[in-house]
């Protein structure tokens, strides 16, 4: 672009003062603010990551920093979520009995709780920004209650194939509760042969492809 000589641009020659975001030549010039820093302390040190309480049987671990915005297709698995349209995902295991005896529900609890600092995801809930003028939120639970989402149930003995598909279907057509996070683990007890159940139910928005391995 060609400007115009000193003067043309109306009293602007020379020896014109030339005042801030102004160019020499009489262009105004936007000017970019800095850059903002992240906050610090009042020292200049960056606040420490405060540490959760310990899970049942596990040490205790640092506050997650996963807080940030779902995708574009995790959050369509949000939106596509309708009353009679549930999209959380399953599975069912039977687990035959070990040497000193069935799996119980203090055992899953335990193993579970030892193991949340691994998939720090299962400590996090869904925010949704206001007037929907932003995909949702990954925020910490600050209520996070293992026993919670690890629930248990028991079959009349001998609990059949059968009775644990219906009790299996009834669970998974329950919805997730969206105030927390977004999985269940149920420990199922009384099949026949000493046998026990575990049913997982999770949110399709946290188990999506790859994302889905760590849990």
């Amino acid at each position: 672009v060609r400007l115009p000589r000193d003067g043309a641009w109306g009293g602007g020659g020379a020896g014109a003062p030339v005042g801030p975001g102004v160019h020499p030549r009489g262009v105004s010039v936007a000017r970019r603010a800095p850059p903002r820093r992240p906050a610090r302390l009042g020292s200049g040190r960056r606040a420490p990551r405060r540490r959760l309480p310990a899970p049942a049987g596990g040490p205790a671990m640092p506050e997650p920093r996963l807080n940030r915005r779902l995708s574009n297709v995790d959050a369509t698995f949000l939106y596509m979520e309708k009353p009679a349209q549930h999209m959380h995902v399953a599975g069912v295991s039977v687990l035959d009995p070990r040497d000193d005896g069935p799996l119980t529900y203090d055992d899953v609890v335990r193993v579970v709780g030892a193991r949340l600092h691994l998939a720090p995801r299962l400590r996090q809930r869904v925010l949704r920004v206001p007037a929907h003028l932003g995909r949702p939120l990954w925020v910490d639970d600050a209520h996070f209650n293992i026993h919670y989402h690890v629930r248990h149930a028991s079959l009349p003995k001998p609990g059949s194939e059968r009775q644990l598909k219906r009790l299996a279907a009834r669970i998974m057509s329950q919805r997730l509760d969206r105030g927390k996070p977004l999985w269940e683990l149920w420990v199922i007890e009384g099949l026949e042969g000493g046998r026990a159940a575990l049913i997982s139910k999770t949110h399709h928005c946290m188990i999506d492809g790859i994302a889905g391995v760590d849990l």
